[in-house]
């Protein structure tokens, strides 16, 4: 059916905003799954998910009872191969015992050459790193990293030269001046390996002359001849506020530049005090897409700055191959008011994509942001039943798009943690209004246009 549109200079307007949303809507597309199912059959946390040659490798925890106040954890993974029957591998590492909440006890990555690396803390002073070749299904090259203090939050990256950088939050102590007391804090220790086996000495990854003593949360991305790593880092003047900084190299981690800050501008909403010191900035993630640095992660009014308490939400920004913030790039992604929790940065056919939590269903659920254009649109993944979803994680592999999250379901006491699988099924492009005695992009001498 075509419709034909009024005559005059209204039209003209009219008509190009159609045209405005028409190549808008041709270029999205419409994601359809499977019905979401676990891939864990018991308690199970943290997942992990890396796609590679092999296929897609979900790592995550399992953790059971072992006494009054005692458990242990153990790491299972999946293998999600394409066209074939998935492989299920249970505790291939562990066990890791622990008291209280559960922590983190590894991390995963993969390297351009289709490698899988695992650092896992063997100890309450100790790092264990191994590699896998077949996407999991066995490990060699262990070797063990020493700490003289306690360590925890292992972080794993490749290394664009080849090999790989070890990241740890390390317990440090430091004397408060004119007093006998002691302030103890988590700082971030750094080690680098070659080839695998030889590591360099865990070691700060700040000088206490760069002046940011407690680093934290560090992300990694390779660049097409740098690496760059973002951090969260409380400042030291005489306003401490929680920002962002960056730290680049260009030879593999022989050296490394200055840190810089990358969230020090003005807020780009309609808020009372703009200045960034009035911000906090947390829980960064980066990835080189599209040939450029982006980067994401949460950010909220800090206490007492003069702006009305809010959650925190998902922003974006672009840094350039030095690691300073591009002008004007900043944005906030989520649309709607709710908690948003660890934003995740993957690559959508060379466009920025983000996966995170938040709680504006009074439960979490996990959303999905789509860069199309200069907006962002949202997708929300459900799981069955009233469920808390979080740390969820999503990959786009061979046209279509993954996601993975850990849930529970509310309603039911003795239910447990899982971690869940949502497999794409299909995709097709939504109906999009198309020209009938035209084309687009030409100059017409007429004041009407039919569309269909």
């Amino acid at each position: 059916m075509c419709r034909t549109m009024p005559a005059g200079r209204s039209a003209r307007i009219l008509l190009a905003l159609i045209l405005i949303v028409c190549v808008r809507a041709a270029g999205a597309q419409t994601y359809y799954w499977e019905n979401p199912r676990p891939l864990s059959t018991t308690s199970a946390r943290f997942p992990s998910v890396i796609s590679l040659p092999a296929g897609i490798v979900v790592i995550w925890q399992e953790s059971e009872q072992t006494g009054a106040d005692t458990r242990e954890a153990f790491l299972s993974l999946a293998l999600l191969r394409d066209g074939q029957p998935e492989i299920l591998k249970r505790r291939f590492a562990g066990p890791y015992p622990f008291r209280g909440g559960e922590p983190v006890f590894y991390s995963a990555a993969g390297s351009p050459s289709g490698e899988l690396a695992l650092a896992t803390l063997s100890g309450d002073r100790e790092l264990t790193f191994m590699t896998s070749r077949d996407g999991g299904l066995t490990f060699e090259n262990e070797s063990r990293i020493p700490a003289k203090d306690v360590v925890s939050d292992p972080r794993i990256f490749p290394r664009g030269f080849g090999g790989w950088y070890l990241f740890s939050a390390v317990g440090q102590e430091q004397r408060i001046q004119d007093t006998d007391e002691t302030l103890r804090f988590l700082t971030t220790y750094w080690s680098m390996t070659e080839d695998g086996k030889k590591w360099t000495s865990l070691s700060p990854f700040l000088a206490p002359q760069e002046g940011l003593p407690r680093v934290l949360l560090p992300a990694l991305a390779n660049g097409r001849d740098t690496d760059l790593v973002v951090f969260q880092a409380l400042t030291s003047d005489a306003s401490p506020s929680l920002q962002l900084f960056s730290k680049a190299t260009r030879d593999g981690g022989k050296t490394w530049d200055s840190p810089v800050i990358v969230t020090g501008f003005e807020e780009p909403s309609a808020v009372r005090v703009r200045d960034y010191t009035a911000f906090e900035n947390q829980r960064p993630d980066i990835a080189y897409i599209g040939g450029k640095f982006r980067m994401v992660w949460e950010r909220r009014p800090s206490p007492g700055s003069g702006n009305i308490q809010a959650p925190s939400q998902v922003y974006y920004a672009e840094l350039d191959d030095t690691g300073k913030y591009i002008s004007g790039t900043s944005e906030r992604v989520n649309a709607a008011t709710g908690m948003v929790r660890e934003p995740l940065l993957f690559d959508m056919k060379g466009n920025p994509a983000v996966v995170w939590f938040d709680n504006r269903r009074a439960v979490n659920r996990i959303f999905i942001g789509i860069r199309e254009g200069s907006l962002w649109r949202e997708v929300e993944l459900r799981g069955v039943g009233e469920e808390d979803s979080v740390f969820g994680r999503a990959l786009f592999r061979g046209g279509r798009l993954w996601s993975f999250w850990q849930s529970q379901l509310t309603n039911v006491k003795s239910s447990i943690p899982r971690i869940i699988v949502l497999a794409p099924d299909t995709s097709v492009a939504p109906p999009a209004v198309a020209a009938a005695d035209f084309t687009p992009g030409r100059r017409v001498r007429r004041d009407s246009a039919a569309l269909r």
